[in-house]
């Protein structure tokens, strides 16, 4: 979550650049750890389904254009 948060703080700053790169960055460290999980429906669950996560995803698709995983 601090990691979105400062992603968020960032591009509510106006640096956008940085504010990219933490999101990536968070995004990153987010799939490390969802591919831990083992069990699919718990793994969806962590990425899509809890709320800093699911925001973590929207942003990346949302600044990024990409995909989020």
């Amino acid at each position: 979550m601090v990691r979105l948060v400062h992603a968020e703080a960032l591009s509510v700053c106006g640096r956008r650049a940085e504010a990219a790169r933490a999101i990536a960055e968070a995004r990153a460290r987010q799939l490390e750890r969802a591919a831990k999980i083992r069990d699919e429906v718990f793994r969806e669950h962590f990425l899509e389904r809890a709320a800093d996560n699911a925001r973590t995803l929207e942003l990346v698709r949302a600044w990024l254009g990409e995909a989020a995983e």
